[in-house]
């Protein structure tokens, strides 16, 4: 073990001891109390340990350092602070700029090292999490949530330009999202699925600015088409509820929707199953999907 990991253990440890000094009560204390010990006290070592870790990865500073397209050497312009929302909350991360005057870009080494994405407020676990409860429920819900289990402040504007970002990416990759199993363990071969597809009109604002440059909003109402599957469990030959879905939804038309749902519906292999129960309002949409897949 290097001196400098062995430092590092230490100082946690001698971090947790003081902590845990102030704040055990010896005299007795509640179930409750512990709990609130425990975490708090987590908490703030982990996030002590994030930032001592992110300190050990910085490169060395250099006048000139080596451009990550071109590897011409390129001159040192300034120093970057950015805060970056990590899973134990947000950091500050000090970086040191370099242009390159031949592709025309700046970089900071230390971004390749934490393998930081230009622009990012947040790693990709944190990013993954908003996208995930944001898709599955109002964004204004999920600050609360983060707050409340995570001790991290969120604003609800963060969550939806995320999830939405996501979802981007996403689509263009051709992926459907799908929630976790809600049962452990592998899943057998489904012998029902369900496929339900439907539309409905929601209010829908135009993009602006935050400086009001394009005036007052513009509000109008879409269509949000929807696709969903999912499992059953089963006793007897009757559901016994939910265990798993998966999902597709765009404001695009027919046209963009289609493949999105077939896609969904390859993922779920939905031609291998016992039984395909298909769930629709009697749009005319309903056959021309049947018949596609």
């Amino acid at each position: 073990m290097s001196e400098g990991k062995k430092q590092l253990i230490e100082q946690a440890k001698a971090r947790v001891e003081q902590m845990l000094e102030e704040r055990i009560d010896e005299t007795g204390m509640t179930l409750e109390e512990i709990e609130a010990v425990v975490e708090s006290t987590t908490r703030e070592v982990a996030a002590w340990i994030t930032e001592r870790l992110i300190e050990e990865q910085r490169p060395p500073d250099v006048n000139r350092a080596a451009c990550p397209q071109c590897a011409a050497l390129c001159k040192y312009k300034r120093r970057l602070e950015t805060c970056v929302l990590t899973i134990h909350g947000p950091t500050q991360i000090r970086r040191r700029y370099h242009y390159c005057t031949a592709c025309k870009a700046g970089f900071a080494p230390l971004d390749a090292a934490l393998g930081l994405e230009p622009g990012r407020e947040a790693t990709r676990q944190m990013r993954a999490w908003q996208a995930k409860y944001g898709s599955g429920t109002a964004f204004a819900a999920v600050p609360e949530l983060f707050q409340e289990l995570r001790g991290i402040t969120v604003s609800a504007s963060t969550v939806e330009r995320t999830t939405l970002a996501v979802g981007a990416q996403l689509r263009a990759a051709g992926r459907a999202w799908a929630a976790p199993a809600a049962v452990s363990g592998p899943q057998a071969p489904s012998p029902r699925l369900y496929l339900s597809l439907d539309g409905t009109m929601c209010p829908l604002r135009d993009e602006w600015r935050r400086d009001g440059s394009r005036g007052k909003l513009v509000c109008r109402y879409g269509e949000a088409k929807l696709g969903l599957v999912f499992q059953t469990g089963e006793n007897d030959g009757l559901d016994t509820g939910v265990v798993r879905r998966g999902c597709v939804g765009t404001m695009g038309d027919l046209d963009v929707f289609r493949p999105l749902v077939l896609e969904l519906g390859r993922q779920w292999q939905l031609t291998q199953a016992r039984e395909l129960l298909v769930l629709g309002d009697g749009a005319g949409c309903d056959a021309e999907f049947r018949q596609a897949s």
